[in-house]
Protein backbone atom coordinates (compact mmCIF):
# COMPACT_ATOMS: atom_id res chain seq x y z
CA UNK A 1 0.00 0.00 0.00
CA UNK A 2 2.60 2.34 0.92
CA UNK A 3 3.75 2.03 -3.34
CA UNK A 4 0.07 2.90 -4.09
CA UNK A 5 0.03 5.79 -1.82
CA UNK A 6 3.34 7.20 -3.14
CA UNK A 7 1.93 7.08 -6.62
CA UNK A 8 -1.13 8.09 -5.97
CA UNK A 9 0.56 10.95 -4.12
CA UNK A 10 3.04 11.92 -7.33
CA UNK A 11 -0.50 11.48 -9.81
CA UNK A 12 -2.17 14.31 -7.42
CA UNK A 13 0.63 16.80 -7.67
CA UNK A 14 1.54 16.34 -11.72
CA UNK A 15 -2.50 17.28 -12.02
CA UNK A 16 -2.04 20.32 -9.75
CA UNK A 17 -4.04 18.88 -6.59
CA UNK A 18 -3.55 19.70 -3.13
CA UNK A 19 -2.99 17.09 -1.42
CA UNK A 20 0.40 17.82 0.73
CA UNK A 21 2.92 15.07 2.14
CA UNK A 22 1.02 16.03 5.71
CA UNK A 23 -2.29 15.20 3.91
CA UNK A 24 -1.60 11.91 3.52
CA UNK A 25 -2.02 11.10 7.39
CA UNK A 26 -5.27 12.35 7.15
CA UNK A 27 -6.23 9.76 4.07
CA UNK A 28 -4.78 6.92 6.17
CA UNK A 29 -6.93 8.15 9.22
CA UNK A 30 -9.77 8.21 7.42
CA UNK A 31 -9.22 4.82 6.35
CA UNK A 32 -10.31 3.97 9.74
CA UNK A 33 -14.42 5.13 9.18
CA UNK A 34 -14.09 3.20 6.04
CA UNK A 35 -13.40 0.21 7.57
CA UNK A 36 -15.83 0.89 10.26
CA UNK A 37 -18.75 1.63 7.80
CA UNK A 38 -18.07 -1.61 6.08
CA UNK A 39 -16.73 -4.05 8.65
CA UNK A 40 -18.45 -3.00 11.94
CA UNK A 41 -16.16 -2.59 14.53
CA UNK A 42 -13.69 -0.17 16.15
CA UNK A 43 -10.72 0.85 14.31
CA UNK A 44 -7.75 2.89 14.37
CA UNK A 45 -6.59 3.12 18.34
CA UNK A 46 -4.92 0.83 20.81
CA UNK A 47 -7.84 0.24 23.03
CA UNK A 48 -9.85 -2.93 24.58
CA UNK A 49 -12.62 -4.36 21.52
CA UNK A 50 -10.81 -2.24 19.02
CA UNK A 51 -9.43 -4.25 15.69
CA UNK A 52 -5.65 -4.48 16.68
CA UNK A 53 -3.80 -5.16 13.32
CA UNK A 54 -0.04 -3.88 13.88
CA UNK A 55 2.86 -3.50 11.77
CA UNK A 56 6.48 -2.38 13.19
CA UNK A 57 9.14 -1.34 11.04
CA UNK A 58 13.03 -0.60 11.16
CA UNK A 59 13.07 2.30 9.67
CA UNK A 60 16.12 4.37 9.74
CA UNK A 61 15.33 7.61 9.18
CA UNK A 62 17.53 9.56 6.75
CA UNK A 63 16.07 13.15 8.44
CA UNK A 64 14.58 13.84 11.32
CA UNK A 65 11.64 12.67 12.20
CA UNK A 66 9.18 14.66 13.57
CA UNK A 67 5.68 15.06 14.11
CA UNK A 68 4.91 17.98 11.57
CA UNK A 69 7.12 15.99 8.42
CA UNK A 70 5.98 12.10 9.22
CA UNK A 71 3.96 12.45 6.49
CA UNK A 72 7.61 13.41 4.06
CA UNK A 73 8.53 10.09 5.80
CA UNK A 74 5.41 8.04 4.45
CA UNK A 75 5.96 9.24 1.09
CA UNK A 76 9.58 9.91 0.33
CA UNK A 77 11.12 7.38 3.21
CA UNK A 78 8.99 4.44 4.44
CA UNK A 79 8.88 1.20 2.18
CA UNK A 80 7.91 -2.45 2.53
CA UNK A 81 11.43 -3.53 3.16
CA UNK A 82 10.93 -1.60 6.34
CA UNK A 83 8.28 -3.89 7.48
CA UNK A 84 10.02 -5.62 10.39
CA UNK A 85 6.89 -7.36 12.12
CA UNK A 86 3.04 -7.94 11.34
CA UNK A 87 0.39 -8.52 13.76
CA UNK A 88 -3.36 -9.29 12.63
CA UNK A 89 -5.70 -9.96 15.43
CA UNK A 90 -2.98 -10.08 17.49
CA UNK A 91 -1.65 -12.97 16.02
CA UNK A 92 2.18 -12.91 14.30
CA UNK A 93 1.67 -13.14 10.79
CA UNK A 94 5.26 -12.26 9.90
CA UNK A 95 8.11 -11.47 12.21
CA UNK A 96 11.38 -10.50 11.33
CA UNK A 97 11.00 -9.97 8.41
CA UNK A 98 10.19 -13.86 7.41
CA UNK A 99 7.05 -15.57 7.61
CA UNK A 100 6.10 -18.51 9.75
CA UNK A 101 5.45 -20.50 7.09
CA UNK A 102 6.88 -22.11 3.78
CA UNK A 103 5.69 -19.14 0.96
CA UNK A 104 8.01 -21.51 -1.99
CA UNK A 105 4.70 -22.75 -3.18
CA UNK A 106 3.04 -19.23 -3.50
CA UNK A 107 5.93 -18.02 -5.16
CA UNK A 108 5.65 -20.67 -7.55
CA UNK A 109 1.96 -20.52 -8.59
CA UNK A 110 2.54 -17.06 -8.51
CA UNK A 111 5.22 -17.45 -11.17
CA UNK A 112 2.98 -19.45 -13.57
CA UNK A 113 0.26 -17.51 -13.55
CA UNK A 114 2.48 -14.53 -14.39
CA UNK A 115 3.72 -16.07 -17.38
CA UNK A 116 -0.23 -17.19 -18.51
CA UNK A 117 -0.88 -13.12 -18.13
CA UNK A 118 1.30 -12.07 -20.07
CA UNK A 119 1.02 -14.64 -22.66
CA UNK A 120 -2.52 -13.69 -23.12
CA UNK A 121 -1.90 -10.09 -23.14
CA UNK A 122 0.53 -10.85 -25.91
CA UNK A 123 -1.79 -12.11 -27.90
CA UNK A 124 -4.11 -9.20 -27.47
CA UNK A 125 -4.32 -7.43 -30.77
CA UNK A 126 -4.41 -3.61 -30.04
Amino acid sequence: MLTEMRFAFFANREHNGRLWEQDILNVLWRGNSICEKYFGGSFGRLAPGNAADIVLWDYQAPTPLTESNIGGHFIYGFSAQDVHTVLINGKIVYENRQFPFDVSDFYRDARKQAKQLWERMDALEI
